[in-house]
């Protein structure tokens, strides 16, 4: 435990951040009080309000902004409108009592992403030009890759989804991208 001035509160505890189980747009932030205001502490004034700051580690401004002040130990907050994709955010929590501002918790690091979604049309084959040697497969071109650049894709021999394709066959892959 960190020694503070008399009056003052150590760090809030726990503070935690998960999506909210209610609306996906939304980040729950919540933490605990800190170790040394358990109620009959003399050693410290009660807690009048917390202070909850962001910082976007992508702007490099070493700016830390307010978005919450009240009493409560949790704070339920807008991802939608107020962070950008793909952005790394720092977050930080202090208490206030009538002597001042108490210690920073630790920060928690929060990056603003979704797993992207697999294409929306699977592959069809094309039957017209499918043989004993050629076999044609298109796709419909996804258009909402989450914020993810599609790196590769794989294609697959039977049904057999742990091997690519390769098995000994002699392949030539041809691209061609109709626009």
């Amino acid at each position: 435990m960190t020694l503070s001035a008399i009056g003052l509160c150590s760090a809030p505890l726990n503070l935690k951040i998960v999506i909210s189980s209610n609306d996906d747009n939304y980040l729950y932030i919540s933490w605990e009080i800190p170790s040394n205001t358990v109620q009959g502490d003399s050693t410290t004034y009660p807690i009048n309000k917390y202070v909850l700051e962001i910082y976007d580690n992508n702007l490099n401004t070493n700016e830390y902004n307010i978005i919450y002040s009240g009493e409560n130990l949790y704070y339920n907050y807008n991802i939608k409108n107020n962070i950008i994709y793909g952005h790394t955010y720092n977050f930080r929590v202090y208490a206030i009592t009538e002597r001042g501002n108490g210690e920073y918790s630790e920060i928690v690091q929060y990056i603003y992403s979704t797993i992207p979604d697999k294409p929306i049309s699977p592959p069809v084959v094309n039957s017209e030009n499918t043989n004993s040697e050629q076999i044609t497969i298109s796709y419909l071109p996804i258009t909402e890759n989450n914020g993810a650049d599609i790196t590769q894709y794989n294609i697959y021999v039977n049904e057999d989804y742990e091997n690519p394709i390769n098995n000994g066959l002699n392949l030539r892959l041809t691209y061609t991208k109709d626009i």
